[in-house]
């Protein structure tokens, strides 16, 4: 047992561990006579082009942050990923501490409505994470993450025209560990970890990690008389791993994790229709904001070695997401303008993949991927145009329901020593409907926007739209590495 005492914008933290694996790994690198040993920098392994390959074999443009470069930069979440990666920027969506905008080399989404998908594609342990509204996820237990800069969609598919970023989790192994940790700050904020690696067997292990954080908000509402913006976040995952035979892995995953704040709030910095406060960190907004964001999944991996030469790999996914949203968007102790904002979303994928040398500088990578969703999202708009005016509310209903095909292969030849030659391909099928029923308490008309309705649209002169689409795409990639 350990206990580390330091700070960082806190009053005390207190780590306790009893790791037998981080205790060996630092003694073959601190023992001058071990393999390795002022050999230069240590090999990163990353999975950029779907395979296990070294950091500087990939031809790929990609960051690679192990387990204790996080550790050192204190990331604690996807969020804080964006200050340590180049060409990475982004935020947080408006008033959502649970949603990050990614922008890799400029393209990326701030968008997080259920007819919107993002530019840079998310990946936990190879599971597509669609919705934006909670992929801010708390960082506990990782291996690494991989942040990919560039069109990656020959072989990560749809939406990540900006690039991909990829969130590796620690997998169960033979060694027994225990880590726990502990930290208080100001606002009374604390964070408990607790994370354990079990050997069941010399052929199963369990791996388990919760994280809880809580505390109260930094901004003061003088309207509501309270501090706002505090924090309840509460997670975990377990994981399983089986090794039924030499050349076969099953990895089985579960996670949960659930953020209960109440709310963002807008602040009129520059005074444009109040007069702005004495601090950036007082509001006077009459709405008591509320964020609620929930969501848990699981993921089954089995990878096969057919042969020294040829791997299969399965990997399906599931997963849950809810999110509750108010917002004051004026910051008036009389609202002008609050959104409500409700949406559930549900996901499913399966892929399968092979991996093959085919022959010596002739390797391949090919596979077929099946996803679909289906978002249900209300979406309503609470305005008025002066404080003694009537409100007003604009509500839609939005489901929408995507299923997506593809086929995916890359093939790669060795011309030359440390010259390759890269042909990939992705051809994908995709439909997407959408229904939208529209109410308001304005002079306008109250729709449900399906395809039926097109004539009727059509008819009054309101625009038109094609609410049942599928597309069509080869999307290819000719390289030299």
């Amino acid at each position: 047992m350990r206990a580390i005492i330091g700070s960082a914008t806190s009053v005390f933290a207190i780590s306790g561990a009893l790791l037998s694996v981080s205790a060996q790994a630092q003694a073959v690198s601190a023992d001058p006579a071990s393999p390795g040993a002022g050999a230069g920098l240590e090999e990163i392994v990353v999975t950029a082009q779907r395979r296990s390959e070294s950091l500087q074999r990939t031809a790929v443009s990609v960051t690679a942050l192990d387990s204790t470069l996080l550790e050192r930069l204190q990331i604690g979440d996807t969020k804080q990923v964006i200050f340590n990666a180049p060409n990475l920027t982004g935020n947080s969506n408006v008033g959502q501490s649970t949603a990050t905008t990614f922008f890799i080399r400029g393209v990326g989404t701030t968008e997080n409505l259920a007819t919107a998908d993002t530019s840079v594609g998310l990946y936990v342990d190879d599971v597509y994470i669609a919705r934006q509204a909670v992929n801010n996820f708390s960082l506990a237990d990782i291996e690494r993450i991989e942040v990919l800069r560039g069109p990656q969609g020959t072989l990560y598919g749809r939406n990540t025209n900006g690039g991909a970023i990829k969130v590796v989790a620690k997998k169960p192994d033979d060694e027994l560990a225990v880590l726990a940790s502990a930290s208080y700050g100001n606002y009374d904020r604390y964070e408990l970890r607790l994370s354990a690696n079990v050997p069941l067997s010399d052929k199963l292990f369990v791996r388990a990690n919760v994280l809880g954080q809580q505390g109260d908000g930094y901004i003061f509402n003088r309207t509501l008389n309270k501090q706002v913006n505090d924090q309840d976040y509460l997670g975990g995952r377990l994981a399983v791993r089986a090794l039924p035979s030499e050349r076969l892995t099953i990895d089985l995953t579960a996670d949960f994790s659930r953020d209960i704040t109440n709310g963002g709030y807008a602040s009129d910095i520059a005074g444009a229709i109040r007069p702005r406060t004495a601090s950036l960190f007082e509001v006077v907004s009459g709405t008591d904001a509320r964020g609620f964001a929930r969501t848990y999944g699981g993921s089954l991996r089995m990878e096969w070695e057919a042969s020294d030469t040829v791997a299969i790999e399965s990997i399906t996914g599931l997963r849950w997401t809810d999110q509750d949203l108010l917002l004051d968007l004026s910051d008036q102790p009389v609202p002008f303008y609050v959104l409500d904002q409700l949406q559930n979303a549900r996901q499913f994928s399966q892929e399968l993949k092979l991996n093959a040398t085919l022959a010596p500088g002739l390797e391949l990578i090919a596979g077929a991927f099946y996803f679909k969703e289906d978002i249900d999202a209300l979406v309503s708009d609470f305005t008025r145009t002066s404080a003694v005016a009537a409100q007003s509310r604009f509500t839609k209903d939005f489901t929408v329901n995507i299923e997506s095909y593809a086929l995916f292969g890359q093939l790669e030849y060795e011309v030359l020593p440390g010259v390759r030659l890269a042909a990939a391909g992705r051809y994908t099928w995709e439909d997407r409907t959408l229904d939208v029923v529209q109410t308001s308490s304005i002079a306008a008309p109250n729709f449900n926007y399906t395809t039926a309705d097109l004539e009727a649209r059509a008819a009054l002169g309101l625009q038109a739209f094609d609410a049942d689409r599928s597309f069509r795409r080869f999307t290819p990639r000719v390289g030299i590495d």
